[in-house]
């Protein structure tokens, strides 16, 4: 889904790029990285279904096996310690253009320590902690207790108090898969469906009222203004343009709009990125300790080595 979603945007995206090329090459091997999980899927499913030295368990047996109540409960409640730490730590938000500056001490690491990482990690178990507790409910037909979902406040908390959007966006798209596939598990009517999709709903109608909100204040405190100059900035650095009619179009939309804008922005380049990264990094291999910035700031403070420095500045290089 998400790399189908991927290639359509680079197809129908209504940015027109100069320079940038995305070679046969890359493509066969997206399309052989995506072309053996599937396979790999297929097979284990199919070994799975066909071996009677595995066969299959009843439901019974499956919501048995499903992870305590308590467990839950503990997870949750460390998530709400660790998003307390940062709030404290982090100070008062006294308007919307303090999101620039927690953002910017994120980049810049001014807050950073190993009680903020703790917590982070901490808080961020609330997003597990809801995961879990929504399969369970789904599975056994009950209701979704109150503290899973102030859990999952507190995992979209950490992202608020960085000024961040990924994390929401991934949030968003794990807890769809695990609904959904809990839904197709159960094979039945789930009572509290209605109240589900509902509140499905409204966190997908906040996660996206906070994507804008992000949207307008870097417009607005970092890029000159308006959307217009930020948009006419972009296009300056990258060689691109942005179709007229589809700028005027979404120009009744306010903010909205520029929100969609920025999408198309942010989506478009990632092939182009990703076969510029494959043909011209130069730089040490990450072996996946960039995935971890957390972990791997941590380790270079405790042994006093560079893991991360090197790598950025390859990135540098090649963007450059």
């Amino acid at each position: 889904l998400a790399w189908g979603a991927l290639f359509l945007v680079h197809v129908f995206s209504p940015i027109t790029y100069r320079v940038y090329e995305l070679s046969a090459t890359t493509i066969a091997y997206a399309l052989l990285w995506i072309g053996l999980f599937v396979l790999g899927d297929m097979i284990g499913a199919s070994r799975l279904n066909s071996s009677s030295k595995t066969p299959r368990l009843p439901m019974a047996v499956w919501w048995h096996r499903l992870p305590s109540r308590q467990l839950v409960t503990s997870v949750a409640f460390m998530s709400i310690l660790g998003i307390a730490y940062l709030a404290l730590s982090t100070g008062s938000l006294s308007n919307i253009a303090d999101l620039t500056q927690l953002r910017q001490n994120q980049v810049t690491g001014a807050q950073s320590g190993l009680g903020r990482t703790v917590a982070t990690i901490l808080a961020s178990g609330g997003l597990i902690a809801f995961g879990i507790e929504l399969s369970t409910a789904i599975l056994m037909n009950r209701c979704i207790r109150p503290i899973a979902w102030i859990a999952l406040l507190a995992y979209f908390a950490v992202y608020y108090l960085m000024a961040g959007r990924s994390g929401m966006v991934f949030g968003g798209l794990t807890l769809l898969t695990v609904m959904l596939g809990s839904l197709q598990i159960r094979r039945g009517h789930y009572r509290f469906v209605r109240h589900l999709f509902a509140a499905s709903g409204v966190l997908l109608l906040l996660i996206f009222a906070y994507v804008t909100l992000i949207v307008v204040t870097r417009t607005t405190s970092g890029w000159a203004g308006t959307m217009d100059n930020k948009i006419m900035y972009i296009n300056a650095l990258s060689q691109s343009e942005l179709g007229f009619n589809f700028r005027e179009s979404l120009r009744v939309l306010g903010t909205a709009g520029d929100t969609v804008i920025e999408v198309f922005y942010y989506f478009t380049p990632q092939l182009y990125g990703f076969d510029h990264s494959i043909n011209h990094y130069a730089g040490p291999r990450g072996f996946g300790t960039v995935q971890f910035p957390y972990v791997t700031r941590r380790v270079e403070q405790l042994f006093g080595i560079s893991l991360l420095q090197p790598i950025i500045e390859a990135d540098q290089m090649s963007f450059e």
